[in-house]
């Protein structure tokens, strides 16, 4: 079976990931991510602090400061641990630069290119290896789940509702999981036959041959 690289993983798993800082200790578990919209590309991770586990306070790390290891799953922060800032304090100085949690996204309402309403978003789907939000796990009214690639979908963050460069029919006869929102096991997010199918539905690049934005 052709696969993509490893790295792929939805945000509903993003808390079994455990970040160690740059002399091996541990930081903690990832909490949610911040992407930068509409592009999806992550700009922090957040983090529950390890040194405080009762603690409601989040720690936040840059991703140009976070390297991932493959054969683990996990991340090192190549920053001194005490360069970690505190996660609302930063998206409160970075206000109105079109970054957003992901756990916000869920819910978001989706309209198709038509204007009417097909559903709303349930999760995003991050490629961490690249960096950057791949699809968007989007359910309709009747409890379907469609693998939205990120390529077809723009934001508007007045209304704060995704807008999709798709007709409702074509959603309609695109490639979908049944209710519940997990597709028939075994299943592989990083299975290259699924994804391009996918892609080809919606008639956009599968994102693993667009070159990395700088």
């Amino acid at each position: 079976m052709k696969t993509l690289p490893h790295g792929i993983i939805r945000t509903a798993r993003l808390d079994e990931i455990m970040i160690r800082d740059h002399e091996n200790q541990w930081l903690g578990m990832v909490k949610d991510v911040v992407l930068a919209m509409p592009s999806g590309r992550i700009q922090f991770l957040s983090l529950d602090r390890a040194d405080q586990p009762d603690s409601n306070q989040e720690l936040v790390l840059s991703w140009d400061q976070l390297n991932y290891d493959p054969d683990s799953g996990n991340f090192k922060s190549l920053s001194e641990r005490e360069q970690a800032g505190e996660l609302a304090q930063e998206l409160e100085e970075q206000a109105g630069t079109g970054l957003i949690r992901g756990r916000d996204l869920s819910g978001r309402q989706v309209r198709a290119a038509d204007g009417e309403v097909f559903g709303e978003l349930r999760e995003v789907i991050l490629d961490v290896e690249r960096g950057e939000a791949i699809y968007a796990l989007l359910a309709d009214t009747s409890g379907k789940h469609y693998p939205l690639p990120w390529a077809v979908l723009s934001y508007d963050e007045d209304k704060r509702i995704f807008h999709l460069q798709a007709q409702h029919h074509q959603l309609r006869s695109a490639p979908h999981f049944g209710k519940g929102g997990e597709p028939q096991a075994p299943f592989d997010w990083s299975e290259r036959v699924w994804a391009e199918r996918v892609h080809e539905h919606y008639g956009v690049q599968p994102f693993w041959t667009v070159s990395r934005p700088k």
